[in-house]
């Protein structure tokens, strides 16, 4: 018989739900579950990030953001189905996001400013995605974090016969796309490319 979710499972829901247009990557989750003044250790680091997989294992509501893949690369839990918070989980991911340490303070002197820090960092990210904002764009209607999340609730809300047609499609149309893509570097060898084919979405328009 399979167990429920743990502590450190629950910890992340209960952060997912107590703010569900932002995003946490395992720093923010490490610092909220076992509240310590420093940094996380590896061995932290390795069971919330087991926890963040067996999280979206269990609820489709939830992702895991992470850029190339590779190893050392930050990590954020976000909302699916919310732009805003896959913006923050990139926002997260990508810009410097680092908390200081704070070993020479008392605990709960130490966790008072964590948070606070915590919260002035997410507010500077907040402001980029608002209009005028460097990242606005993104969230815009033909916004590639807008495509994104209408991707997945397109996904989530049709039946399993058009979406495996869907699917079918898209792959087709990948796979023409890269054949364009190789025989416009193959014309253009020895030259750098200065534009590359658009891939057409029927459902989303241009990813």
């Amino acid at each position: 018989m399979s167990r429920g979710p743990g502590k450190i499972e629950r910890g992340i829901v209960e952060a997912l739900q107590r703010e569900p247009e932002s995003a946490f990557t395992t720093d923010d989750l490490c610092r909220m579950i076992y509240r310590h003044p420093k940094r996380p250790q590896k061995k932290h680091r390795v069971s919330v990030l087991r926890a963040m997989r067996s999280v979206i294992k269990r609820n489709q509501e939830y992702a895991i953001y992470e850029w190339w893949r590779l190893p050392g690369d930050r990590l954020a839990i976000y909302h699916r189905y919310s732009v805003f918070s896959l913006g923050m989980a990139y926002l997260k991911c990508e810009l410097p996001y680092h908390y200081p340490s704070y070993r020479r303070l008392e605990l709960a002197e130490a966790l008072r400013q964590q948070q606070e820090d915590r919260s002035a960092r997410e507010q500077r990210l907040r402001d980029l995605m608002q209009p005028g904002g460097s990242y606005a764009r993104y969230l815009g209607p033909d916004g590639q974090w807008t495509r994104t999340v209408e991707r997945a609730c397109f996904e989530r809300d049709c039946d399993p016969e058009t979406l495996a047609a869907w699917k079918a499609k898209q792959e087709k149309a990948r796979a023409a796309w890269l054949d364009e893509f190789a025989a416009l570097r193959a014309r253009q060898q020895g030259s750098e490319i200065k534009e590359e084919p658009e891939f057409y979405d029927e459902q989303l328009g241009l990813l």
